[in-house]
């Protein structure tokens, strides 16, 4: 398993620029300096700038993507938080638009990619068959954690036989719920959205990134007495 705080991951907070100028802040979450691409779990937040574009694009690895912070579009869809995008490898979306709001959303991955590839300059690697792709769009907060009279599991990508999936979980205060099996799936992270859990006596807050790998048990997530709510996204195996 691998937690990491937002506190955490801030810390390696670096501006990147695109080819056509478009900036953005990328802090890390999970990543190896010298990793081997499909050898370890990948997640970052991006802070896109505001009046920007990043262009139609794919990747070559299964990806998540949860919009926490400003507005903006994903292709025609109208965006804010929480939204959760899901894309198979190899499958293309965008462009990516963030309004006169920066907009700041987590890049996820069970496997690592080295980068976009962009349409329609690299249709040429694309490959053959079917590949999916999800948008749920502008979940609303709970406004009173502390009213919340018990744990609320809420399906958000309905399972499917490959072991892909998305939930949202809602906890009051000082609550527990057993997250959904990372099991025969190719792994699954839990993203911190609303509020802070606790692990062994130490403070999740918000924005706290846990991986959890397809071997391990299921993580109970307990709230600390403000609550929480959490995203469960679980990745299809590999074929």
């Amino acid at each position: 398993m691998e937690i990491v705080t937002y506190d955490q991951a801030v810390k390696n907070r670096r501006k990147h620029t695109l080819s056509n100028g478009t900036t953005y802040w990328k802090s890390e979450y999970l990543q190896l300096e010298n990793e081997i691409q499909g050898e370890y779990p990948q997640c970052f937040l991006v802070e896109q700038e505001p009046n920007s574009t990043i262009r139609p694009h794919f990747h070559r690895v299964d990806q998540f993507q949860v919009i926490v912070k400003g507005e903006g579009k994903f292709g025609n869809q109208d965006v804010r938080p929480i939204t959760v995008q899901y894309a198979d490898g190899y499958k293309p979306y965008g462009p990516i638009i963030a309004e006169e709001n920066s907009l700041h959303y987590f890049t996820i991955r069970a496997e690592t990619d080295y980068g976009a590839n962009f349409m329609p300059e690299q249709r040429n690697i694309l490959k053959k068959g079917k590949k999916n792709s999800y948008l749920v769009k502008n979940l609303d907060f709970i406004p009173n954690l502390l009213q919340q009279p018990q744990p609320v599991q809420k399906e958000l990508i309905p399972s499917q036989e490959n072991g892909l999936a998305a939930y949202k979980l809602t906890l009051g205060s000082s609550q527990q719920l057993e997250c959904p099996p990372a099991k025969n799936t190719n792994g699954q992270y839990i993203l911190i959205i609303n509020g802070s859990a606790v692990l062994n006596s130490k403070k999740l807050g918000n924005l706290t990134c846990i991986f959890v790998h397809p071997s391990e048990n299921s993580f109970t997530l307990r709230s600390t007495n403000e609550g929480t709510e959490a995203l469960v996204l679980n990745f299809p195996k590999k074929v």
